[in-house]
């Protein structure tokens, strides 16, 4: 079967001439991997290194590339720091084995705390310094430099102030204690990031390939754009990627480096703007939630509109709100995008042992760190944490409905088959990258935008909505409150 025709602006990408540093602006459902996949064809003498996001986009790219797989090696960004730094060494290969020495949790960072404190509090002390470094793990900076950047905490500290209990000079003093800790002792654990981490402060080249792609950029965090940019020196660079769909920030995505990008290093641009998957209706709809996000290029939907199919997918900003749904529908076969395990409805369990005060069956440590439920949704306020705010909103619902049980109806509810399957049911944020030919939303997207929130949030949420409109082939189907958002 000979290959698809390419679209002018694919053209214009494939046979270019990339200088130094380029950046493909690909649209959802654009083709934006068979672009790729023809730029690699076009030049079979030259060596390539393919950069994605998680091992399930692995997979994936190892198998659009099987018949190249000489020349071009597809790896992880913490993939290739397992290999060259945990891989040769024993001990860090069982302190990576979370079946052998238990994940960095908030609870294991107790004993750092004032021993004078409370117990509440030395437990809020371990949650604020387990999120430093993590801040520090999804980082630029050296340990140095981010010690010395007070911008760093100030954002963290703001958002426990009402607390009053986190000591710049105590967190940066346990700070350094739990970095040098995770090296040198062989039974503390060690998180994938750290790892990733010491790996950009090796600073590593890729000098031995021509050129260095990497896929997914928007879903970056700082960490991994130092480590190309100071590594892919005498490599041509291609950064490809949707800056609307930037939707891990909570990761430490950096949402705008395609921007900073463009601002800062001259690169040369290209875009994918036309849509193979989304009809022009759909287009039109992703397109007033682009403009909301600042977008510049057209969205242009060239897919086929008619439907195979009358199975539906339901898509809800939070698991909170998919919970609210899935009561209604428990008399359904309902199939879990990622599994129903991913979707830790245990959580709203753990909300409501705390409401009872019954901490001793808390499996979550962070919930079970707040003294009661007025604590934590002090929390979920101050840091504006839609998620949390969410789930605490669904289980005083919910209350009286008996939570347990529904969360075994739910599981009984479940299949592992999507042919079978009455309803798709997915947030927005393991939609991304899916498509289904019929969609509905749910009404649990934050609109109209709440007065407390921020800018950066707001852009986020947007995002969010563009992603889960632009997942639909044929039709969908919107709440009143995005409606009215979108007219």
């Amino acid at each position: 079967m000979s290959p698809a025709p390419l679209s002018p602006q694919q053209r214009a990408f494939v046979y270019s001439r990339i200088a130094h540093i380029a950046v493909l602006i690909a649209y959802a459902g654009t083709g934006k991997s068979y672009t790729l996949k023809q730029f690699v064809l076009k030049r079979p003498d030259k060596k390539f290194i393919y950069f994605v996001y998680n091992k399930s986009m692995r997979v994936d790219g190892e198998r659009a590339f099987k018949a190249m797989r000489e020349q071009v090696y597809v790896t992880t960004f913490h993939g290739l720091a397992y290999r060259a730094l945990i891989s040769p060494n024993p001990i860090l290969r069982r302190k990576t084995d979370t079946k052998e020495i238990p994940p960095l949790r908030p609870h294991a960072l107790v004993e750092y705390a004032n021993p004078g404190d409370e117990q509440p509090l030395r437990e809020m002390f371990a949650w604020g310094l387990h999120e430093v470094l993590i801040t520090f793990f999804n980082s630029e900076s050296t340990l140095e430099g981010f010690i010395s950047d007070n911008c760093a905490f100030s954002e963290l500290i703001k958002k426990y102030e009402s607390f009053s209990f986190l000591s710049l000079d105590r967190i940066c003093a346990s700070f350094r204690q739990v970095w040098k800790r995770i090296w040198e002792d062989p039974n503390f654990p060690m998180p994938h990031d750290a790892y990733l981490k010491q790996f950009q402060l090796n600073r590593p080249w890729f000098g031995d390939y021509d050129f260095v792609i990497v896929d997914e950029e928007q879903d970056i965090s700082p960490v991994m754009l130092s480590l190309i940019l100071n590594g892919g020196k005498e490599s041509k660079t291609i950064f490809c990627g949707d800056p609307y769909q930037s939707i891990y920030s909570f990761r430490g995505a950096v949402g705008g480096s395609l921007g900073h990008l463009i601002a800062n290093y001259d690169p040369q641009v290209f875009y994918l703007s036309i849509s193979f998957r989304c009809p022009p209706k759909i287009a039109r709809l992703a397109n007033r939630v682009l403009m909301m996000a600042g977008a510049t290029e057209e969205f242009v939907g060239a897919g086929n509109p008619a439907s195979t199919t009358s199975q539906r997918a339901y898509i809800a900003r939070t698991n909170a709100g998919l919970f609210d749904f899935l009561v209604e529908n428990l008399d359904k076969k309902i199939f879990f995008v990622g599994g129903i395990a991913s979707y830790d409805f245990q959580n709203m369990r753990d909300i409501l042992s705390l409401v009872g005060k019954k901490h001793e069956w808390i499996k979550n440590d962070f919930i079970a760190s707040f003294a009661g439920i007025a604590e934590l949704r002090k929390y979920a306020e101050n840091s504006r944490d839609v998620g949390l705010l969410a789930a605490i909103g669904t289980v005083f619902k919910h209350i009286e409905n008996n939570i347990p049980q529904i969360l075994k109806a739910l599981k009984e509810a479940s299949t592992t088959n999507v042919v079978n399957a009455d309803l798709v049911v997915s947030t927005s944020h393991r939609s991304k990258g899916l498509e289904w030919e019929n969609v509905t939303l749910l009404e649990d997207f934050p609109f109209p935008f709440k007065e407390d929130m921020d800018e950066a949030q707001k852009m986020e949420e947007l995002r969010l909505l563009y992603v889960a409109i632009t997942r639909s082939k044929s039709s969908i189907i919107l709440p009143d409150n995005i409606q009215d958002l979108l007219s």
